[in-house]
């Protein structure tokens, strides 16, 4: 307990994964350093919004049936027979298609501003995390609180 960690070992515990993943990182980095301009123009095209959207259902032929309506003899006759006859069973077909326009995204929008005026709250990447060197030590801290205040509407 020397080192004042509970028994913790130095080099003890789970590794960090930006140590762990480093030349997994940095060949990914390179791959979308090469696309950069292509993703960022679709990722404007989302947070716009208003690009055409598709929607189709497809369901084997031999699923699909309608109503065949026939007169014999004054009688209505109505049977169900299969859509696409000339068709194998298991092929698809489309049965729905749905189109629509884009609505704006909205967690897009969010990250295109967080990522230019930087996101509220948080440290800049400039700074480096304080390591235990640079932190104060307890007595320091303890001797900050104790310390009378030059701020005069603090009196009592």
């Amino acid at each position: 307990m020397a080192n004042g960690h509970g028994g913790a070992r130095r080099g003890a515990g789970r590794h960090r994964k930006r140590d762990k993943y480093t030349s997994q990182s940095a060949a990914f980095d390179d791959r979308a350093a090469d696309r950069l301009g292509d993703r960022a123009a679709a990722l404007e095209l989302l947070a716009d919004g208003g690009f055409e959207q598709i929607e189709e259902e497809f369901v084997p032929a031999g699923l699909v049936f309608i109503d065949d309506v026939t007169v014999e003899d004054g009688k209505v006759i109505r049977r169900r027979v299969r859509a696409f006859p000339n068709l194998p069973e298991k092929e698809l077909v489309c049965i729905r298609r749905k189109r629509s326009f884009a609505a704006p995204d909205r967690a897009a929008n969010i990250y295109l501003i967080d990522r230019i005026l930087g996101k509220p709250g948080t440290e800049s990447d400039d700074e480096p995390p304080a390591t235990d060197d640079e932190r104060p030590t307890p007595e320091e801290l303890l001797a900050l609180w104790n310390e009378p205040s030059s701020d005069s509407s603090n009196a009592t």
